[in-house]
Parts: structure tokens; sequence; C-alpha cells
């Protein structure tokens, strides 16, 4: 059950066994051992992968639903910070532009940005 719900977790997130293997200072190997139910993680790596994910190891191991929303809440915010990894800075500044149009457009002008406390 676990190797399913890993591979699972992670396609919702869509990030690579590299990418997750980055975040957990583990293998690309060991994410794939996983997957495949030919290991499994020690109890320390399932509460470090659970907290990753943002839920709970009994949703983790399959003793309880996972919440999709829950899950897939940071993928745009994940999507955009890789794009802005291969970005020239003068495209930034106009995506950013666009973005800032939007949130004035659609957010509550009480909006506190937490960066800059405006």
């Amino acid at each position: 059950m676990f190797a399913e719900k890993l591979k699972y977790l992670r396609g919702i997130k869509k990030i690579t066994q590299e990418e997750l293997a980055n975040e957990l200072s583990v293998t690309k190997g060991a994410i794939a051992m996983w997957e495949t139910g030919k290991r499994t993680p020690d109890i320390d790596m399932i509460k470090a992968i659970a907290t990753y994910f943002d839920i709970t190891v009994d949703e983790l191991i399959g003793n309880k639903e996972v919440s999709i929303s829950k899950v897939s809440k940071d993928i745009d915010i994940r999507r955009i910070q890789r794009a802005k990894q291969n970005m020239p800075e003068d495209v930034w500044k106009q995506f950013m532009a666009i973005a800032e149009s939007g949130f004035d457009k659609y957010f509550s002008k009480d909006f506190i940005d937490e960066d800059t406390d405006e």
C-alpha cells in the first residue's frame, strides 16, 4: 500500500523521483525501490515523507484516505518557482507585473504580503 501511495502522491505533485529524492536527501534509487515495494523506508523517513506531502503518517501508509486538495495545493507555487529559475530577469519582472495585477483584481485590498508587510 505504501509503494502505491508514494507514487500516487508524487504524481499529484507532478515531481520526479529525482526531485523527491533531493527534497528528502536520499537517492533516486531509494525512491524507486520504495515505489516498487522492494524496500520500505524507516519510520523517521516515513515521517519526513508525510511531512513533505503535508499529510499524516496514517494517510501515507493507507490507514486513512488522503485529501487531494491538501496535497495539490502548492503545485502551482512549485511550477512558478521552477519557472523563475529558468527565466531571464526581465521576463520574470513582466510575469510578476501580470500576476500582481491579477492579485489586485481578484483579492481583497487588505491582503498583506508577508515578505514586505505591505
